[in-house]
This record gives structure tokens, C-alpha cells and sequence, in this order.
């Protein structure tokens, strides 16, 4: 039996390539405090981990209305990301529960971006 491996990691580079083309949407499960602390991922949409399955089973309506962006479609290409890239594999598993079927999970996530000298962006706390 031949088992098709889906390569279900994305690196720096890619990820980088994807998102200035828009080619990708970037997830970041960490809590609204660490991106205060420590910065977000320019082009990154935040969906706190512990909402993402209910968040994600909204109607395209009512998630554009709570988040501020279009909800991707179910064959959408997706990256997760947290800090270090073990919350990122809990949510890569939630989204291929709900029916995604094109998630990456972003190796290393903001702690790799952020050695490979990705560009940071800092929110005020409001």
C-alpha cells in the first residue's frame, strides 16, 4: 500500500513568498497579549486558539463581521502559526476536523520568523 505523505509543514521562505503574493492565509493562534508583547506577523489574521473550531464554523457572515476578513473556503491554502509550533499542530488538527483540507502548519512559527529576520509589526495596546 502506497501512503500519500501531504507535506504539511511550510518554512520561512515559502510562507514569506505566499503571503507577499497573497497567495496563503497565515493564522496566528497566540492570545491577543503576546502579540502585544511580542509583535505579529504583517499580512497574520489572529484567531485565539481556544475559539478557532467555534470561530471557524461561523457562516462567512458573521466571521467577516467578527474578525474583519474573509472567511477561507474549505480548499483554501492555510498556515497556522503560534510562538513556538505546538499550539500551531492543535490547531492544524482542529481545522482538518472541520473539513479544511489545505493547512500547513508554520515550522518554528514567530520564533523562526523572527530569527530568519521576518518583518515584525507592533500593535499599541488600545
Amino acid at each position: 500500500i502506497k501512503v500519500h505523505l501531504q507535506i504539511t509543514d511550510i518554512e520561512y521562505a515559502e510562507l514569506q513568498k505566499k503571503l507577499d503574493a497573497g497567495e496563503i492565509t497565515l493564522i496566528d493562534v497566540r492570545n491577543p497579549g503576546e502579540l502585544i508583547r511580542d509583535g505579529r506577523i504583517p499580512y497574520a489574521k489572529n484567531v485565539v486558539l481556544m475559539s478557532l473550531g467555534g470561530t471557524m464554523m461561523l457562516s462567512p457572515e458573521e466571521y467577516e463581521a467578527r474578525l474583519g476578513f474573509k472567511k477561507p473556503e474549505l480548499d483554501s491554502p492555510i498556515a497556522v502559526m503560534c510562538l513556538a509550533g505546538i499550539r500551531s499542530l492543535t490547531a492544524q488538527c482542529a481545522l482538518k476536523g472541520i473539513g479544511y483540507t489545505n493547512i500547513r502548519k508554520y515550522k518554528g512559527s514567530f520564533e523562526d520568523w523572527v530569527n530568519q529576520g521576518g518583518l515584525v509589526e507592533y500593535t499599541k495596546e488600545k
